[in-house]
């Protein structure tokens, strides 16, 4: 007994692109191809599709940078207050000893009032050289320092 092997059978160039389509002669609808003009409207359709995601992200990039801006600000302002705190406390500490050395007038200090002119022209309304109310002044100034510190760092945190 001796068992034939047969060969494939060879198929048409017709049968075979049906094949890799994986359309055959039973399909009622074959795929039309699409013309010039459809693929110019479906590429111009995506364009605009990516143009407004584009520019829709470009918006949310700018909204972020104006709240980066903002903080930044605040970072600033916030750095000049800890800056002025800081040149206050020894401002305290100079007139701390001069207090425990009981001089009435600070040598060191002296709170001014000036009116400034329309032409930059400053007049000294009035001063204070009195040790004890350049303290008061001073640490009043420092504790309202600390409020918008803390103002500041909320706003920061949001």
């Amino acid at each position: 007994m001796t068992k034939q092997i047969e060969a494939p059978k060879a198929q048409t160039a017709g049968a075979a692109q049906t094949a890799q389509n994986g359309n055959n002669a039973n399909d009622a609808t074959p795929k039309k191809p699409e013309t010039v003009g459809e693929v110019v409207a479906k590429t111009l359709a995506d364009e605009e599709k990516t143009r407004k995601a584009l520019e829709k992200r470009k918006q949310e990039l700018q909204k972020c940078l104006s709240e980066i801006e903002r903080k930044k600000e605040l970072v600033d302002h916030l750095d000049k207050f800890h800056d002025t705190d800081h040149e206050l406390d020894a401002a305290k500490q100079l007139l701390d000893d001069e207090i425990e050395n009981d001089e009435f007038e600070s040598h060191l200090f002296r709170i001014s009032l000036v009116a400034v002119g329309p032409y930059g022209d400053k007049k000294e309304v009035a001063s204070v050289t009195n040790t004890e109310l350049n303290r008061v002044f001073v640490e009043t100034l420092r504790a309202k320092i600390a409020e918008k510190v803390t103002e500041l760092e909320t706003e920061l945190m949001k």
